[in-house]
């Protein structure tokens, strides 16, 4: 249950390191590296790594409703930022299209699976 509260502190914490936001770092080329190799590392592990296990369906059903949402937080920011993109610069930044669709994809393949096999 710590974690549920630290882990998006320090992503919030190291992104907002990271982007530097009123230029006070001022990162050399060495720390904004370290700084960048940091903040993937983190993200991986709480993304990917960080245990999640439900003792009961309640839980299970809170792990779902978070991972619905948060599917849809972020497809939803991918959308904006190409609607921002081709209405405003005029071009549209392909990893932006092309994490969108292996969102889709990932998403209509991992329920496909669970309704075959499970």
């Amino acid at each position: 249950m710590k974690l549920t509260f630290l882990i998006p502190l320090i992503v919030v914490i190291l992104a907002t390191v990271l982007l530097d936001p009123f230029m006070i770092l001022m990162s050399a080329n060495m720390v904004y590296t370290l700084l960048v190799l940091l903040f993937i590392t983190f993200v991986f592990y709480a993304l990917l790594i960080a245990k999640e296990s439900s003792s009961d369906e309640r839980e299970a059903s809170h792990r779902g409703f978070a991972g619905r949402i948060a599917y849809l937080v972020g497809s939803g920011m991918m959308v904006a930022g190409i609607i921002y993109q081709a209405y405003f610069i005029h071009t549209v930044d392909s990893w932006l299209i092309l994490a969108l669709v292996a969102m889709t994809i990932a998403k209509y393949t991992a329920l496909f699976i669970a309704e075959k096999f499970h």
